[in-house]
């Protein structure tokens, strides 16, 4: 069971101010601390054209992390991260995308999608994704 929160503890928000455009601009996130730079949240690329990021320590929010992909709806749903690297599950995408913190973000080509998949694009391949160990 999770302990009780005392009185002074508060459920806070955090607005990005319109920053971001698009619909589903982010599905799924996960939380992590990449080599040393404290607890973040990395949140998956959806809507968005990047991997939206929140800075706990600083309550910050930042989007730079470019993240290209041929659809623009439904790009990735979920995250996992191995080691430090951040992984992001494929939903309408053809691609899973792979976010290293030394060298941004990817994406691996799912060999044959058409094939494996029926037809390429097609929407909702994957909805999330697990990692176990690292």
């Amino acid at each position: 069971l999770l302990p009780k929160a005392s009185a002074q503890e508060t459920f806070s928000t955090h607005d990005d101010q319109g920053s971001i455009a698009g619909t589903y601009r982010y599905r799924g996130a996960i939380a992590v601390d990449l080599l040393g730079m404290g607890p973040h949240v990395f949140f998956t690329p959806s809507g968005a054209d990047n991997v939206g990021y929140f800075d706990v320590a600083r309550s910050t929010f930042g989007a730079g992390i470019p993240a290209t992909a041929t659809v623009t709806e439904s790009r990735y749903i979920g995250a996992t991260a191995v080691g430090t690297i951040i992984y992001f599950a494929p939903s309408n995408s053809d691609s899973v995308g792979k976010f290293d913190l030394n060298s941004g973000f990817t994406s691996i080509a799912i060999p044959n999608a058409a094939t494996v998949f029926g037809v390429e694009n097609k929407p909702r391949k994957f909805s999330g994704v697990s990692a176990v160990g690292t």
